[in-house]
């Protein structure tokens, strides 16, 4: 019988062990998950800002932050391609290359910024605002007629004219901007004639004297 005893203690002290070990496997093993767990999440959005920075670099204009040149031809071509209706206003900051030369290239680097922030703060989500080249931009105005986009375009240039440009030794009102405005299918069939017939119209608010939205003629 005390042999008997003793082989139970023993197998009960055994079985005590396995649990013991188990249980502290178990833990390690819950650990290793957590751990595990933590540096897929940590590596998971390591890259998913690492494809938001690429994605920055290729759609986005460095100086601005607005979409760039090649970004505003892809939403372009993409919305004409679908046929959807829509505005292209086309804008350019009035006496860009006298400012640059009296107040230096940071100053007006710093105003494209300022022109930029106030453009988009009277944009909608669906109205794309983009670096076009030099002080031009192009704004595309997805589902809006052209008494609309008259409408925004003026709110624009306004913005633009009274804003407070935070450059030295220039005063409010002596940065202003011209706008040429044209739709989509009413004054042109695809890209090309878009882009031109809004061009026309900045051009022409130019020699009409600048600071003023001009519509593209049919």
């Amino acid at each position: 019988m005390k042999v008997m005893n003793k082989k139970i203690r023993a197998s009960l002290g055994r079985e005590r062990q396995l649990n013991a070990s188990l249980k502290s496997a178990n833990q390690e093993l819950e650990r290793l998950n957590l751990t595990l767990e933590s540096l897929v999440e940590k590596k998971t959005e390591q890259l998913r800002k690492a494809i938001e920075d690429l994605r920055s670099m290729v759609e986005r204009d460095p100086l601005t932050g607005v979409y760039n040149r090649r970004k505003f031809d892809e939403l372009l071509e993409n919305l004409i391609a679908q046929q959807n209706r829509m505005s292209l206003i086309m804008l350019d900051v009035d006496h860009f290359k006298r400012l640059n030369d009296t107040h230096g290239h940071q100053a007006g680097d710093r105003v494209l910024m300022q022109v930029a922030a106030v453009s988009e703060e009277v944009l909608a989500d669906n109205q794309y605002l983009a670096r076009y080249g030099g002080e031009e931009f192009g704004i595309i105005l997805e589902g809006v007629d052209l008494d609309k986009a008259l409408e925004i375009a003026e709110s624009i240039r306004n913005s633009i004219q009274s804003h407070h440009f935070s450059v030295r030794d220039i005063p409010p009102g002596h940065v202003c901007a011209s706008l040429g405005v044209a739709t989509f299918p009413g004054q042109a069939q695809d890209v090309p004639s878009l882009i031109e017939a809004a061009d026309k119209a900045l051009y022409r608010a130019k020699e009409n004297g600048r600071n003023r939205v001009e519509v593209a003629e049919v």
